[in-house]
């Protein structure tokens, strides 16, 4: 038996002499009727919004030229299937967030990545994940988005929230979100591909809980921290472009993503930082170039570190960085960032290479600071000579005593002479939040610089505001 062809979906149901057609109009077919349920507002598959133009009027929206005027009104006829296509405009006076439901498609213009299509602004919702937050739109099961520029100016604002299923999210613009154009979470598995992210203040793009997926072909330049993640995430980062942000890749928890045929470079801290337990597997093809530092993966450096340290206490670590080996401070917390403190590039005699020294001296401070019981507001670096020899120590700030337990090193026959210069190189490497050094102080005419600005120096990120 043959019917005539329906652009509607055709469900048969044959009761006696009755064939019933979901569809429009009413057909005779031999001794059969058939009949055809008209079409309502609520079966539309595509729906056009105007944000000048436009009437939010439920008989608008069903063409070009009758287009409703904001999308908050278009979702509430849009049903799995449905697409709403955007005009050029600007989205702003939105009810948000956003709720894209299952299977509906929000389009622009995915030919410039929405240059010329704006939502900007944000709501407030209760996730399921992460308690009340303030994003433009929340992305559901099987819904995309592409070709639209997307900003939420809002403190902690995010752009696009992703909790839930596989959304697809395509050709869009992410500009200058308060804390980051995309936040993916739960148990969801996106495909992030072809968007561009720039100038958002936070991350461009952050990752939570359990979260996988695959973040393929994007561009993040100028963004903050590029790409983070935390929890348990493990996604699949292929083929972005991630340059000029201050860090590219920071990994902190138990992350464990994929990397393969990335290009990181002239980001100026780090190409891609892990710390805490996070260990990314690192494919071949990948390309750090020109980075401050291109790769710190904690799980790998284990030398020097005190066993049983207290939960937030400082420690120290001796790495290989590109300029030489490097003692890094860091704490004990999944949302602070090492800093360099000490950069070893000359050697000493024979025996005392960069890297000896970096380890001597490391492993002195590990010990003098756990000592301490991992604190380090009342120590010092002084000097005294000691048997005819001038040390460098990590002092207790009511004695400024040095002895062999405290000693970090021998000043040459040269630096003795100019102890304070010693002192002042030390006092710059502490630095803090503000760039400044500790300040150089004398007591009984020897010189001393307080440890305790590094305080300042480790602080948690606010970007890593997911991690635990």
């Amino acid at each position: 038996m043959k019917t005539s062809k329906l652009n509607q979906t055709i469900i048969f149901g044959i009761t006696s002499s009755l064939l019933i057609i979901s569809g429009v109009g009413y057909f005779p077919l031999g001794n059969a009727q058939i009949f055809a349920q008209t079409n309502n507002q609520n079966s539309r598959t595509i729906l056009y919004v105007n944000p000048q133009q436009g009437l939010d009027y439920e008989d608008s929206g069903n063409t070009l030229e009758r287009p409703f005027r904001s999308i908050s009104y278009a979702i509430k006829y849009a049903q799995n299937g449905t697409t709403i296509q955007l005009a050029p405009g600007q989205y702003i006076d939105e009810t948000f967030p956003i709720q894209l439901k299952n299977g509906v498609t929000l389009k622009g213009n995915p030919a410039n990545k929405g240059s010329d299509i704006l939502i900007s602004g944000g709501g407030d919702t209760i996730t399921k994940s992460y308690a009340l937050q303030n994003v433009s739109i929340v992305a559901e099961n099987n819904s995309q988005i592409t070709g639209l520029t997307i900003t939420n100016p809002n403190n902690r604002g995010t752009g696009i929230w992703i909790e839930n299923g596989n959304p697809i999210i395509s050709n869009n613009s992410f500009v200058k979100n308060n804390r980051e154009g995309i936040f993916v979470s739960g148990n969801s598995s996106p495909i992030i591909e072809n968007n561009q992210f720039v100038n958002n203040f936070g991350n461009g793009m952050a990752l939570g809980k359990e979260a996988k997926g695959q973040i393929v072909k994007n561009s993040f330049d100028d963004t903050g921290f590029a790409v983070a993640m935390g929890g348990n995430a493990a996604p699949f980062l292929i083929s972005n472009y991630i340059k000029n942000n201050r860090t590219g890749v920071v990994l902190t928890e138990s992350s464990k993503p994929i990397l393969q045929d990335n290009v990181i470079e002239n980001n100026y801290e780090y190409g891609l930082i892990a710390i805490s337990k996070s260990q990314p597997d690192i494919k071949e093809g990948n390309q750090f170039k020109a980075n401050g530092e291109d790769l710190y993966l904690a799980y790998s450096n284990p030398q020097n570190l005190p066993k049983n340290t207290v939960s937030g206490s400082v420690n120290f670590q001796c790495i290989q960085q590109q300029k030489g080996y490097a003692t890094i401070v860091k704490r004990d917390d999944p949302t602070i960032l090492p800093k360099t403190m000490i950069l070893w590039t000359r050697q000493i005699g024979e025996d005392w290479t960069p890297e000896k020294r970096c380890q001597e001296v490391t492993a002195n401070l590990n010990k003098i600071v756990a000592n301490n019981g991992g604190k380090i507001d009342n120590l010092a670096f002084t000097v005294n000579t000691v048997e005819n020899i001038t040390i460098v120590c990590l002092a207790n700030t009511s004695s400024l005593g040095c002895n062999e337990g405290n000693r970090l090193f021998t000043l040459s026959q040269t630096n003795a002479k100019k102890p304070q210069e010693t002192i002042a190189q030390l006092s710059a490497s502490i630095g803090s939040a503000s760039g400044q050094g500790s300040p150089v102080l004398e007591s009984n005419g020897r010189p001393f610089a307080l440890l305790s600005p590094l305080n300042d120096k480790l602080q948690p990120e606010s970007n890593l505001w997911f991690a635990k």
